[in-house]
Formats: C-alpha cells, structure tokens, sequence
C-alpha cells in the first residue's frame, strides 16, 4: 500500500503526545477500500461493536454540535451534517449505523443543504438584446438607425433580467462530477437513492437557472482562487462553496473556516476528525445543564460566550516588592451555583480513563483546590468535583492528606459517554447542616482573622515601645523585666485567641498531658493547650501578618514555670531559701540576700513571702553553673539542660522579642521541645527531672 498520498494530510492530527483527534479516514488504492479508524478513549477496540459503538459516538458529536455550534476549527458550523439530524440525530434514537451508512447520510446532508440555498437563492443578470420595429417601445439605438436604408423599421435596445448565475453553473457541474466520481466508489446498497437524490438536483438547478452549458469542472478547478472569490461575496455562499467541496471530502482540508482550502489530488479518500477533548467538555456541559434546569440552580461554563454565563473568578497578584497585578482570573470548567442553599459546585472535566487510584495526578486536582478558595466568599460554600468518563465507581469522594492532617477534599463524579442519560443522572448530594457549619466557620474564620490582625498590631506597637526601654536598660535583670511586660502582653492575647477557636491538639502534646498532667502546674496545661490550638487553627490559614509569638510564649513560659515548680525549687532547697512544703514559699527574711552571682534566690513580692519566679536567663545562667551542677545527679542537667534553654532564648529574643514570629520559627521551637531523640524529648525531660524532685520534696 502507498502511503504517501495521504499521510501528510494526517500529521497534524497526530502531533500531540496524548489525546490527538478521533476520527476516521477512508480511502480506496488499487480497488482495495481502506478504514483508518482512530478511536475514542472511551471505546474498547476490541469490542464486538466497535464500529458501532463509534458511530455512535459520532452521532451524539454532532447532536451536541449542532445545539450549541462550539466546533469551528475542524469544520464549518452549520456546514457539514454528515447525518439526516430529522431522521437519525435526535436523541431518542437508538439506531448504530456503520460508517458506510454514515457517509450515505452525510452527502445526504449536504444535498438537501445545496438544494436549500437555491430554492431561495436569486441572482439575475441584466442584459441588452436588439430589438426591431414600427413603434418605439425600449432606447433607441442611434448607431443602427443611421445606417438602416428602411425607414420604417426602428431599432432599439431592450433590456432583460435573465435568471442566470455562475454560482448555479459551478454547482450545477459539481453535482454532475459527483455523480461520475464519487458516487461510483460507495457501496452498492446506497448507491442508487444517492444518484437519483443528485439528479433531482441537478434538473431543479437546470430549470431555474440559465445553466453555461460550455462550462467544464474538474477538481482541479474547483480549488482555484476564482472560484473562491465568486463564493467569498457572501456568508451564505462562503459555506455552500463548503457543502460542493465537502462532496468530494474537502471538509477536513480548511484552514480558516471560509476562505482557504489545501488542494487534495484524489476522489477515493473522505475524512472526519474531532477533538474529543472538546467534545468531552460539552457533552458534560449539555448534561450539567438538564440537571439545573431540573433543580432550578444555574450553570456557568468558561467556554460560553456571553460574559455573564462564564466562569471567571478575578483575583490580585500581591508581590511585598513591586506593584500589584489586579488583572488576574481563573476559569474552572464548571460552577453550578446553588442561590437557596448558598452553595457554588466548582467542576474541572478531565477527558482520562481512571483505573486505579494512581491515575488521579496532582495536576488533576491542584487548580480544582485553588479555584475552590477562590470560590469561597460572599457567605458561599464552594464544593469541588473532578469529572471523568470512567472511575472506579459513580461517584467518590477523595480527602488529600498528610501524618493524619487533611488539606483538601473533593468529590468525583463519572459521566461516561455510554449516551445514556438514566446512567449518567446527576445529583449532587451534600449536607447542608454541614454546608451550614462550613459557612459559620468560614464567617467566624474571618472574624478571628480580624482579632489576630488586632492583636498582631497591639504585639507590634508594644514590642516598639518596649524595643526604647530595653536598649536604655543597663544590667541584665531590668532587661529581663522589660520583656517580661512583652511576654505578659503575648500570653493574654494568646489566651484570648484560645478562647474563639475550637480545641485542636497536637499529638505530642496529647502524650504529654497523658502522661504527665498529674504533675504539671495548671498554668503550664493551659500554656501547652492554647499554644497547640493556636498553632493548629492559623497554620493552615496563611495568613502572612499573623506572629507566632503568640503561641510560642506559652512554651517559653511553660519552660519557665515548669523549671520554677522543680529545678529552681531544688536549688533554693539547698541554699535554705525554701524547704519541701513549698517552692513558692521563702522561709528567709526580705532582708537575707540568697545571691548566685547576679542571680537573687530569695527575692520576693513586696506584700508577701511569696518567691518571684526567675525568668529564663536567670535559670539558664543557673544551669551552667558548675556549683549548681554539683546539686544535681542528673546527665541532661549536666550536658544539655543549658544549651536548650539558650537556643530557646535566642529564638525566643531573635524571633519574638525583636520581631514577629514566623511559623517556621514556632515550628523550630515546638520541635525543639517535642521532637524525641533517643526515644524522650525535651520536655519529657524537663518534666521527668521535677517528677524526681517532686519524689524528692515528700
């Protein structure tokens, strides 16, 4: 078989990685009828019905096509009817016709389209012809009359509308081309009715119009530009030069739609192509659309024309160094907007055979995420849905997660190309007291946005007066005092946060308070749980201005409290500033100094024998005490105690005092707390330490 008469002509068909055009090519070489079928995804070649099966498709292709007219670069809208829509394209027909009866009713098609255009087409041409006698009827012709010897006869010139058109001629002889070229490659069984459905026709051209019956045509002819340029006066006209060229299977040769057509060299080949990716999308938009018009809810499509029915969603471009882009949008496929219930279903259609949970790739759901967020306002619930030809299932619901933490859910729903609306009935399930909840919670989540703003504001302003008297401070112990005020101001914003959101702790925090709440001081387990609540709540949030000292000073403080309540306790033990009964207590007189260099053991409130609590640089300072050391039989006291507490201050001072926090700085500190290396974190280590000295103090 030679290939090389058509296999160019196929390139551009084929010049994708996935998903190129489906159609079919036929050709006839040396007497042998070839079929180039290229299928569908959806169809199995194997099938036992394959070709009709394909049919089929075809047909639903072109009832789709024809309702809403979206395919204009494969072929002219409204041009080519390749079936007889009356008979076979309606959608209650259940017929499959092979592809050579589909070609039968494809010329038919186009037939009944010529015969429909000169039915109503007029295009008469004036002309002037002599005319002879005694009286004067029409314009005298002055150049005959003077050389006329008899005077009796008066010549003039009568003018006439003679019907005749060039467009009628060509296609007048188009029809005739047909019949002796094309017609005879179809089979016999259509053959017949094709032939004489042409010669009608033609005698109905012939008799309305003054046919040039010295005219000639040949393909040839037929593809020159002066052809063209007769066609090209009128839109009507543009496309019944497509219907005579579409006979000889020019359809698929266009390049623009009206104007220009590449030659093809043979009559033996036809071919039709589609983009399925395209007709995927429509076809799942014709069946979103009965199901609104159903439900009274309303459908937006991003390929609809009319501004008003698509889905843009704008959106701004915020870069912290140069200027804002305001002129952004996304477009998903889908959004069905439910007004009752206050819901938007944003829908992406992906035109891709799932067989195993493995053939859904981020890129299928990565936008459908992003356009959800953005769907998110105005008190609606945005519901996200990927739509595929074939799942594992009808529909499913999919949660993308990581270490027991969800990020994102959608739905999936299967609309097959089966063509079978009872199978592919959509209904849209949801909760709407959840619906109801997730609004609440996006309102509320707003609100909190407001208050963490507030209170990000009021941690700046005070963060700045303070930053003054700090650097004005001269010993080490009123700097520590001054960011005590600081400290104080993050722990009551942090419990005010604590008390708008919802409960949500870490696991290692769970642990925590399994195993230990029995010793923790009660400060200490409400640091630990609004610290992990306030982490959990804004760490999904994103939101850029929220400080993360907030929750981050109720685990310095916790440190803090929880070595007061043990390690320091056990130090004044030993230098006689308490005994057992308290840590909270001084035994000593105000006057009596109890000093560790800088560090005063026995300071304590002014109405009261109540102990102050050291602050973190005082204990820290204690820990790497060598004398202090000595008191204790304890490795992490002696090796690591110290340098945990000063790679906590200079977080804590770098990162919270100075400046606002940022969530990867919190993580740093919480994981410095909580992760466990060699099977016990930090804070199990702190607290194993005050559960002996608590043993101890009995």
């Amino acid at each position: 078989m030679d290939t090389k008469v058509f296999e160019y002509k196929l390139a551009n068909l084929f010049n994708r990685v996935y998903n190129n055009f489906v159609g079919y090519y036929i050709f006839k070489q040396d007497d042998v009828l070839y079929k180039l079928i290229v299928l569908p995804k959806t169809i199995d070649k194997n099938s036992q019905t394959v070709e009709k099966d394909f049919v089929n498709y075809l047909l639903h292709y072109h009832r789709v096509n024809t309702k809403y007219k979206f395919d204009e670069t494969r072929q002219i809208s409204d041009s080519l009817l390749s079936l007889a829509f009356e008979d076979n394209n309606t959608e209650d027909n259940t017929s499959h016709l092979p592809i050579d009866e589909f070609e039968f009713y494809k010329y038919q098609g186009i037939l009944e389209r010529i015969e429909m255009f000169f039915k109503k087409h007029k295009n008469y041409k004036r002309i002037n012809i002599d005319y002879k006698s005694q009286g004067i009827k029409y314009k005298l012709n002055l150049a005959k009359n003077i050389k006329e010897i008899d005077k009796t006869t008066i010549h003039q010139t009568q003018t006439i509308d003679m019907m005749y058109s060039a467009i009628a001629t060509i296609a007048y002889n188009a029809l005739k081309l047909f019949i002796s070229k094309r017609v005879k490659n179809i089979d016999e069984i259509y053959k017949k009715q094709l032939i004489q459905d042409t010669k009608k026709l033609i005698n109905f051209i012939s008799k309305k119009y003054n046919i040039d019956r010295n005219y000639k045509l040949n393909l040839s002819k037929l593809n020159n530009f002066k052809i063209t340029k007769i066609f090209n006066k009128k839109n009507d006209t543009k496309y019944l030069l497509v219907d005579i060229k579409s006979l000889f299977g020019f359809e698929q040769m266009y390049n623009d739609n009206l104007k220009s057509v590449s030659n093809r060299y043979d009559l033996t080949t036809t071919s039709f192509f589609i983009d399925p990716i395209v007709f995927y999308e429509w076809y799942v938009y014709d069946i979103l659309k009965d199901y609104t018009n159903d439900t009274n809810k309303r459908i937006l499509f991003d390929k609809e024309k009319n501004k008003e029915n698509k889905t843009t969603i704008k959106y701004n471009l915020t870069s912290l160094k140069y200027k804002e882009d305001k002129d952004r949008s996304s477009n998903p496929d889908y959004v069905i907007v439910d007004e009752e219930n206050k819901i938007k279903i944003v829908l992406d259609a992906k035109w891709k055979n799932i067989n195993k949970l493995g053939d859904i790739k981020s890129n299928d759901f990565l936008k459908l995420q992003y356009d959800a967020l953005l769907l998110n306002e105005n008190e609606y619930n945005a519901i996200p849905y990927l739509i595929y030809p074939n799942y594992l299932s009808c529909d499913d619901k999919i949660t993308i997660s990581k270490d027991k933490r969800q990020y994102f859910e959608f739905g999936i729903l299967q609309i097959d190309m089966n063509f079978n609306k009872k199978v592919n009935h959509i209904d849209f399930k949801y909760n709407l007291e959840q619906v109801a909840l997730k609004i609440k919670e996006e309102k509320d989540n707003k609100e909190l946005q407001k208050v963490s703003n507030s209170f990000t504001s009021e941690v700046l302003n005070k963060r700045s007066n303070l930053i003054s008297k700090l650097l004005n401070s001269k010993d080490l112990v009123n700097k520590e005092k001054v960011l005590v005020r600081l400290d104080k101001k993050l722990l009551e914003n942090a419990e005010k946060l604590s008390e708008n959101i919802e409960e949500k702790l870490s696991d290692e925090v769970i642990e925590i308070l399994e195993n230990y709440e029995d010793i923790l001081e009660e400060h200490s387990i409400r640091f630990l749980k609004s610290s992990s609540s306030i982490y959990n709540y804004f760490k999904d949030k994103n939101y850029e201005q929220f400080d993360y000292s907030m929750p981050g000073s109720g685990l310095w403080k916790l440190v803090e409290l929880e070595l007061n309540a043990s390690f320091v306790w056990y130090i004044r033990l030993k230098n006689n500033v308490c005994d057992k009964s308290s840590y909270k207590k001084s035994i000593m007189d105000k006057d009596i100094e109890s000093n560790i260099k800088w560090v005063k053991l026995n300071e304590q409130n002014k109405n009261s024998t109540l102990l102050n609590t050291l602050m973190l640089g005082q204990i820290k300072f204690l820990s790497g005490n060598k004398t202090m050391k000595k008191y204790f039989d304890n490795k992490f006291i002696e090796n690591k105690l110290f340098l945990l507490l000063k790679s906590i201050i200079d977080i804590r001072n770098e990162h919270a005092h100075i400046k606002a926090m940022s969530l990867n700085k919190f993580e740093e500190l919480n994981n410095l707390l909580f992760n466990k290396e060699e099977k016990i974190s930090n804070i199990e280590s702190l607290l194993e330490i005050k559960k002996q000295i608590k043993e101890y103090m009995k």
